[in-house]
């Protein structure tokens, strides 16, 4: 084995060893809710592409699962492998370097960046610790959706108004006003997107990859799509990016060890 490949081979086997524990301490641990909420704040990433006019136009959000690039985002966000800059809280940028699974059933994608150049990611490739809800009832609880904009933190509040969206689709506007969830007609598209929860969050263009906290700073989702102008937004149980990333240590390991 060459120089170069025994140097893949090891970062590879560091990869799948900070995914594994990411994912185990998503499952298992309780994670202290100060450290979950600052780690949410400041690794959430927004993602920008430069506009035709000049200056910079927000694109979609992601959050940061690894020190060393990993991130959770939604599908239709990257699935034109139109990789857009990400920026955390200052104004570096960062480039995304593949895309490493997606579920289309789910709207949700694993994809790494570059982030040699970011101090955090000195070292070692380590898990991020956050605190995720992972029953399956979520219940109709109070929930916070945060987005990053302008490098700055964006709160949107409401709270779950559907544990799964039954019907599969987007309810249109003026059904929102007798519940759409439960009481509106067939939609005219289906999305077959059923795994996912409703809220009455009020998300715009944009918003999509940021993720949904409850009171206790456990994030429950990954959001996916909305309603514009109303109360209602979509959103991937966490739980089932945690799937998409076992599935992808399944893969890594196997072309690190193929036998």
């Amino acid at each position: 084995m060459n120089l170069f490949k025994k140097f893949l081979w090891k970062e590879e086997l560091q990869s799948i060893t900070a995914l594994e524990d990411f994912v185990n301490i998503c499952r298992t641990e309780n994670v202290d809710r100060y450290e979950a909420e600052m780690n949410a704040y400041n690794n959430l990433m927004e993602f920008t592409s430069p506009c035709r006019y000049g200056g910079i136009d927000h694109i979609f959000n992601g959050l940061l699962i690894t020190t060393n690039g990993y991130y959770i985002t939604s599908k239709h966000c990257i699935e034109d492998e139109a990789y857009n800059d990400a920026n955390f809280e200052t104004d570096k940028s960062f480039m995304t370097e593949k895309i490493c699974a997606i579920s289309k059933k789910d709207d949700l994608a694993l994809a790494k960046m570059d982030l040699k150049k970011r101090v955090e990611s000195k070292g070692k490739p380590r898990a991020i610790r956050y605190a995720i809800e992972t029953g399956p009832d979520l219940g109709n609880r109070p929930i916070t959706a945060l987005s990053r904009r302008s490098l700055g933190i964006v709160k949107r509040f409401g709270t779950i108004t559907g544990n799964y969206n039954f019907l599969g689709g987007m309810p249109e506007p003026s059904e929102l006003s007798i519940q759409a969830t439960e009481q509106a007609s067939e939609p005219k598209q289906k999305s077959g997107l059923y795994n996912h929860f409703t809220t009455s969050l009020g998300c715009i263009p944009g918003d999509s990859g940021g993720i949904i906290l409850d009171a206790d700073m456990k994030i429950m989702g990954v959001v996916s799509n909305a309603v514009v102008g109303q109360n209602y937004t979509q959103a991937a149980k966490f739980t089932k990016a945690l799937d998409l990333i076992e599935f992808y240590i399944k893969t890594l390991s196997f072309r690190v060890n193929p036998k």
